[in-house]
């Protein structure tokens, strides 16, 4: 399935930036999703 398209090092590069993002960006809602639901909860 992914053959050819990890065998390009931009491509698996671009991969690895795209997943990297994808992550970063559900972290970071999940975080301010959390403080909605709880903003009386202080850390």
């Amino acid at each position: 399935m992914f053959d050819g398209f990890l065998g390009d090092e931009n491509s698996f590069i671009l991969f690895h930036v795209i997943w990297f993002l994808i992550c970063l960006f559900e972290v970071s809602f999940v975080y301010l999703l959390i403080h909605k639901i709880t903003p009386t909860i202080k850390h």
